[in-house]
Parts: structure tokens; C-alpha cells; sequence
């Protein structure tokens, strides 16, 4: 519904103001038009659009530490929309509203979608972060900005499930995992597979690739370099996928 990034993240670049409880996609806000679509602003941020700036990357109360600051590239806020069209079960693919160079944030999406227009409100501002969880950046001004969008902008959703889901039978066990688990897949065709498993935040930290086009594939997924919490373990194969959810225990 409301990917990191639009799709993925890559990994790259640094979330300046994610607080506790936080995720790569946030303050999700829905709306709906008289046809029962469903439509849903989030914030997250655009693999690449980066700042170089100093900030404190130690976390805590900042105003009572000393200054530890470091060069990082601050990811810029992006504003993302999708929507599920009535009767069907995928979201499109979001759509990026908000320009490069820009940190955008909090959006909000008025209840009802008049005439195909959604009426969204959202923060810009010069440098990622706010001034309230990242008190050692510049005090710039934000403006508030308001805008009217087309429907018929955002990207078509995909009408057919089965066009993008791997039918493929995924096994994971243990599940939870300590120390380690083994991902077992049988699919119905042939074909190079891909076992890539996520962070909450969309981070890849974890990826294979299977030796042979063979049907079926045995892969062993190392746990003890990963914190304890929840993944997602994504199979790929020609295009299609599936995932599966994989908790990881201490």
C-alpha cells in the first residue's frame, strides 16, 4: 500500500528525522470519491534525492549532549499517493507529487476525493529534518503548501493480481528464526530465483541468487547479524513475486 520510496529504498542516504515508533513510510492519510475508490497520501523519501549536511546521528536529547556532528546525505521528504480502486485487491503504483531538492512532509489528504481531485497539504522546506528532532540544523521557514490533483495522474493500478505474484510455494522454518532459517521455494516453472529479505523500513539487508534455473531452491538466510524484530522475505522470479513475513528472535 504505501512503499518506502516509492518502491523500494535502496539503502542509500540517511532519514534525518525518524523518531521512535517511526517507519521509511509515514503519516498516512486517506480519502475517498463517490465510486468507493480509496485513495492515500503518505510521506517517505525518492532513492537518490540527497542533501550533504551536518547532523547529530547519535539519537537521544540532543539539546543535552554535546555536539557530535557528521556529514551525512540527508534524505529529502517526498509526498507519494495511491490508490485502490473499488473492487480490486492491488494498490496502484504510488506516484510522486513532490519535486527533487525539496524536503517535503506531513501531508494531509481531505476526507473526500470532489470531481477526480484530491486536496492535499503538506510541508516544504529547504533542508531534510525539522527543527523539532533535529534541533542542530538550520532554523529555515517552512512553507505550507496546497495543492489540487488530478486522479487521472496517478498510475493505473494493476487490474490483475496474478500479473505481479509469484505462485510459487514458500517455506520458512524456523520462523521465528535465531541464528539462522532456511527458505525453502518450489515453483511451478523454471527459472533463475532471487530471496531478498527487508527491514521494516524497507532497507535490503539481506540477498541471493540461486545457482541454477532449476524449479525449486533450498537457501539458508543467516540471522545473527540482524536485530531482533520483524522482515520480509521477497522470492523473485521473472518478474513476479511473492512475500513472507519473518520474525527474528534473541
Amino acid at each position: 500500500m504505501a512503499p518506502p520510496a516509492g518502491g523500494e529504498w535502496d539503502g542509500n542516504g540517511y532519514p534525518m528525522n525518524q523518531r521512535f515508533f517511526d517507519n521509511a513510510s509515514r503519516w498516512p492519510q486517506l480519502g475517498i470519491d463517490a465510486e468507493n475508490n480509496l485513495y492515500c497520501t503518505y510521506g517517505s523519501f525518492k532513492n537518490g534525492d540527497t542533501k550533504l549536511m551536518a547532523a547529530d546521528t547519535t539519537g537521544g536529547n540532543q539539546q543535552n549532549e554535546p555536539d557530535t556532528l557528521t556529514n551525512v546525505n540527508a534524505l529529502n521528504g517526498h509526498i507519494w499517493i495511491t490508490y485502490l480502486k473499488a473492487g480490486e485487491e492491488q494498490w496502484s503504483k504510488p506516484f510522486d507529487l513532490t519535486p527533487e531538492g525539496v524536503n517535503c512532509q506531513y501531508p494531509s489528504l481531505c476526507d473526500e476525493v470532489v470531481n477526480g481531485r484530491l486536496y492535499i497539504g503538506y510541508s516544504a522546506s529547504p533542508n531534510p529534518g525539522d527543527r523539532v528532532t533535529n534541533v542542530e540544523t538550520p532554523a529555515d521557514a517552512a512553507r505550507v503548501m496546497f495543492v489540487a490533483v488530478d486522479a487521472t495522474k496517478i498510475d493505473a493500478p494493476v487490474s490483475v493480481r496474478e500479473r505481479d505474484e509469484l505462485n510459487a510455494e514458500v517455506t520458512i522454518a524456523p520462523n521465528p528464526a535465531q541464528g539462522a532459517t532456511s527458505v525453502r521455494i518450489v515453483s511451478p516453472s523454471s527459472g533463475t530465483m532471487s530471496v531478498s529479505v527487508l527491514s521494516s523500513i524497507g532497507e535490503r539487508v539481506l540477498s541471493s541468487t540461486s545457482p541454477n534455473n532449476a524449479g525449486s531452491w533450498d537457501v539458508v538466510i543467516p540471522t545473527d547479524g540482524l536485530a531482533a524484530g520483524l522482515y520480509n522475505v521477497v522470492v523473485e522470479q521473472a518478474g513476479r513475486r511473492t512475500v513472507r513475513a519473518l520474525s527474528v528472535v534473541r
